[in-house]
């Protein structure tokens, strides 16, 4: 059993909204407020378009999507996650399609197939040839012109817990009762990005009492190919109380 799936088991049995535990309903207010400024901005493409959510786990921005009537489509690793967002979309009369599958291999999908794909907090959770395998697969899902947004853990590392350990060569965190993250510097996960042949073309940062995070939207190239990163056009300094996974 994966440690995703075991997570979704507890989370279920303890009835909590979803990850994050008892902080799920701020995770759930901050992804609204997000993804609302990027509709307001016209950075998100209207719906009823087609998006995809990476680690959707129980289908918290496809909720929130379906909800402003997108057409919604979520993988996540672990099997109860699935099957709670299929119940979940049932019981609130919402139409999506989750699958059990692995983000760094979706065949499934064919190129050109999301208007939108959004990383509902996984990027993060992909270490090693992973991370570019996935990205790769977000190029090739993503019609000429669609937006990638993504919500990820970036260093610094701001204060140090004996449960927690950073290796700042492999930016990988390790925390106990967690899988391993990476949590690159943001100039190297804008620079992975890019060299997935995506345009970046906007950066939110924040930070809370012991990690930075990040918000970033990326764009494929009208004609299908990718274009040099734009220089970050936002950002946001302030101390927020943001628990993403």
């Amino acid at each position: 059993m994966n440690r995703f799936e075991q997570t979704y088991q507890t989370l279920l049995s303890e009835e909590q909204g979803g990850w994050g535990g008892t902080f799920y309903g701020q995770r759930l207010l901050d992804w609204q407020r997000r993804l609302d400024e990027f509709s307001r901005s016209g950075d998100l493409p209207g719906p009823p378009a087609e998006i995809l959510e990476l680690g959707c786990g129980n289908g918290l921005a496809a909720y929130l999507l379906a909800r402003k009537g997108y057409r919604v489509h979520g993988v996540d690793l672990s099997p109860t996650a699935v099957a709670w967002a299929e119940e979940r979309f049932e019981a609130e009369g919402l139409i999506g399609h989750f699958r059990t599958a692995d983000v760094a291999s979706m065949p499934f999908y064919g190129d050109g197939s999301f208007g939108a794909v959004v990383d509902g907090n996984c990027l993060h959770y992909l270490v090693g040839a992973d991370r570019a395998r996935c990205l790769a697969e977000v190029d090739r899902v993503l019609v000429p012109g669609g937006i990638f947004v993504v919500s990820s853990m970036v260093a610094p590392l701001l204060s140090q817990s004996p449960s927690r350990s950073y290796d700042e060569t492999t930016f990988i965190l390790s925390e106990s009762g967690y899988a391993p993250r990476c949590m690159p510097p943001e100039s190297h996960l804008v620079e992975e990005i890019a060299k997935a042949g995506l345009t970046i073309i906007k950066t939110i940062g924040s930070k809370n009492s012991w990690r930075c995070h990040l918000w970033l939207l990326a764009k494929k190239g009208s004609d299908g190919t990718g274009t040099p990163p734009a220089e970050a056009v936002d950002s946001d300094d302030a101390v927020r109380k943001n628990h993403a996974r």
